[in-house]
């Protein structure tokens, strides 16, 4: 579950709605967890991905119409340190932005089907904004 983590957040980051920002002295107290490693319970934190670090999103087809499930584990991984907290985002820690202000998230599925006789479609595509 915990790697379907990073599309969710940037999903969650770019259309939640607008909270104020801590102060930087409260952000900069705030742990920083990996993506990956244990969140802390009951407690605010940054969740960070590491450039280069693979990030992981689990894709399953299933259901009673079909003989048996498909699963596949997909990974990417971000060419620069990305930093969230709420709907936050960061690359440094230092300067943040509302996710949909310097996101862009593209999310699309196509089922087999008359209106789409052919593969279908699993895609999402995340730009930052510049």
């Amino acid at each position: 579950m915990k790697t379907t983590l990073f599309a969710i957040s940037l999903s969650c980051m770019t259309l939640a709605g607008c909270s104020s920002l801590p102060s930087q002295t409260v952000i900069s107290q705030l742990p920083v967890v990996t993506f990956g490693e244990p969140v802390p319970q009951g407690q605010e934190f940054i969740l960070h991905f590491p450039a280069g670090k693979p990030i992981g999103t689990n894709v399953t087809i299933e259901g009673n119409l079909f003989d048996k499930p498909a699963k596949e584990q997909m990974f990417v991984k971000p060419n620069k340190d990305i930093y969230a907290y709420k709907n936050w985002v960061s690359f440094d820690r230092t300067k943040w932005n509302i996710g949909k202000d310097i996101l862009s998230v593209q999310a699309k599925i196509k089922i087999p089907g008359p209106t789409h006789p052919e593969l279908g479609i699993i895609y999402l595509k995340v730009d930052e904004k510049k």
